[in-house]
């Protein structure tokens, strides 16, 4: 507990609102957990009046303290230690790495201690997760930061430093590695893996980074709701900007009809996406019925513990080894592309895909056969017009290209977002996604309207 420990007739004059966050203290919850709660939930007024109702009854100055002294184990229900398939028997998760405070401030968040389960139940936990996978007909990842920390990209959350459980098993950093040029970790292979074995329905993806199709998973099933840095169609959102309408639509979907959530480094705390594991978990879990709810992965406990069907403390990595060798995934086998480039190039950096002048796919004709093919050139110095997203409309220059081979082009914002120039990537999945008509809406078009039909 903090040092501050107030007496009930402290709280005579708080109102109803400010109860509530009185009582959450009193049972246990951290005073800086409480403390941003109200101030996001009630503003700074309300919020300091019971910081001092909660710190005066023992002359504290009300100055927040962070001396709070986690327990040694997760401590609660059953439900919040294991998930509500959670064995009795099984031991608890133990401390693996104490933070000094919550993983994000100022949203709906836990703590930002870390707790690693011990083998012998991760292993349990996992088999129970493989015969989910197995059984689901709609599984979907729901990514969070943490599913790419272990590339070197950094996150919100953790707030343990060097003394993380990922940092540690990742060693001391080497000099700066722009996000940009990231690579895959293992979490990003397995999903790759799995999805290319037709487990996955869809992969819901919070970051940025374009690690999970790097990775070889298809860009038909990634959502990347917030934006991706690969995706001139679909630039990184801010907070006073507005979500990609079908992608937002394709979230409403998700979570109508997914019947298993597998939640990858999320703290879960209060995006708008966050619903689709609370809806999938509150469906229940019953095999019979085909509902196997959600499947919470993380170092950190998060708000949502108690509703999911199995909760594993464990870093990412290591939960998608076992994983991979539950399902018998052949993690040595090489992830194909989902078409090959040659037949359908017309020289270096030249494409002919199936697409019509907006970037819409255009369906084949039982009558006339294969749909008409538009040249995408890519070359440098080739001018383009972005197709969708809050640019859409916008002119696109190829300026290079990525390290990588990614495509590096110069995008005129219009003048609600500034008029400036911004530096966009198009990843060259797209590029093999669009040759095979394997995606309904490309970021990008060439302004050239020339349409060559293939033969």
């Amino acid at each position: 507990r903090l040092a501050c420990s107030p007496a009930m007739s402290q709280t005579a004059g708080l109102d109803a609102e400010l109860l509530e966050y009185y009582r959450a203290y009193q049972e246990g919850t951290p005073l800086r957990v409480v403390e941003i709660r109200a101030r996001g939930a009630l503003g700074a007024e309300k919020t300091a009046a019971l910081v001092a109702a909660l710190c005066s009854a023992e002359g504290s100055s009300g100055e927040l303290s962070l001396a709070f002294t986690p327990e040694e184990e997760v401590v609660g229900s059953l439900a919040e230690q294991h998930g509500l398939l959670g064995n009795q028997s099984w031991a608890v998760a133990r401390l693996a790495a104490r933070a000094q405070d919550v993983a994000r401030p100022g949203y709906d968040s836990c703590m930002a201690h870390e707790y690693l389960d011990t083998e012998e139940v991760l292993q349990f936990k996992v088999a129970a997760l493989a015969g989910f996978m197995r059984r689901a007909q709609k599984s979907v990842v729901y990514a969070g930061a943490g599913l790419s920390t272990a590339s070197g990209v950094g996150d919100y959350a953790t707030r343990t430093g060097s003394d993380s459980v990922v940092a540690k098993g990742q060693g001391t950093p080497t000099g700066f590695q722009s996000p940009y040029h990231a690579k895959p970790n293992l979490g990003h292979q397995v999903v790759a893996a799995m999805a290319q074995a037709g487990l996955l329905w869809r992969i819901v993806q919070q970051n940025h980074d374009g690690l999970l199709q790097k990775a070889g998973v298809p860009q038909r099933l990634v959502n990347a709701i917030h934006g991706c840095w690969f995706d001139p169609g679909n630039p990184v959102v801010k907070f006073n900007e507005y979500l990609r309408q079908d992608l937002s639509r394709d979230v409403d979907r998700i979570e109508d009809e997914a019947d298993l959530v597998l939640v990858l480094g999320s703290s879960l705390a209060g995006m708008s996406t966050d619903r689709i594991v609370k809806s999938c978990a509150a469906r229940g879990t019953d095999a019979s019925t085909g509902k196997f709810g959600s499947v919470i992965v993380s170092v950190q406990r998060t708000p949502h513990d108690a509703e999911c069907s199995l909760r594993i403390f464990a870093t990412i990595d290591r939960v998608m080894a076992l994983l991979a060798a539950e399902l018998n995934i052949n993690m040595d086998a090489e992830i194909k592309p989902p078409a090959e480039l040659n037949h359908q190039s017309l020289g270096p950096d030249m494409f002919l895909i199936p697409y019509d002048s907006n970037g819409l796919l255009l369906k084949t004709n039982e009558d006339k056969g294969a749909a008409p093919r538009r040249i995408l050139d890519l070359r440098q110095s080739s001018e383009l017009l972005v197709a969708t997203g809050n640019d859409k409309g916008q002119r696109a220059v190829v300026v290079g290209k990525h390290p990588e081979g990614h495509y590096k082009l110069n995008v005129e914002r219009s003048e609600a977002y500034g008029g400036v120039t911004a530096v966009r990537y198009l990843g060259t999945w797209w590029i093999q996604s669009a040759v095979a008509g394997d995606v309904p809406q490309m970021p990008v078009v060439t302004v050239d309207e020339s349409v060559i039909h293939s033969r």
